[in-house]
């Protein structure tokens, strides 16, 4: 693998095409998915897709990384910050795609 494949998502051709992706980032607060949607990522998720749901509504959760994994992202999603984002996508090639590279940890903003 090269480099992870990241998408936004923002019609329903790119909806489709979910599974062709490495992993999917969900921010799902307050967000309910129809029946096409939620099949769609299971679709994905069945073929392998590596899935971070951020803050799922009603406590549907689709992710399908470990908690520890998981947490982690959360806390580099929590802090918020270019920096923190940046640091989050870093993790995830790390941890999630095999894309070695030197990742700082999660650091708390000031307000």
């Amino acid at each position: 693998m090269v480099g992870a494949d990241i998408r936004s998502v923002q019609n329903e051709s790119d909806l489709n095409n979910l599974s062709e992706a490495d992993v999917l980032f969900i921010n799902s607060m307050g967000v309910l998915f129809n029946e096409h949607e939620k099949h769609q990522i299971l679709a994905a998720r069945k073929k392998g897709v590596k899935i971070i749901n951020i803050y799922p509504a009603h406590g549907y959760n689709l992710t399908n990384i470990s908690p520890w994994v998981y947490h982690r992202i959360l806390a580099y999603y929590d802090y918020g910050g270019l920096e923190n984002y940046v640091s989050l996508l870093k993790y995830v090639k790390n941890s999630l795609c095999g894309i070695k590279t030197k990742v700082p940890p999660p650091v708390k903003m000031s307000v």
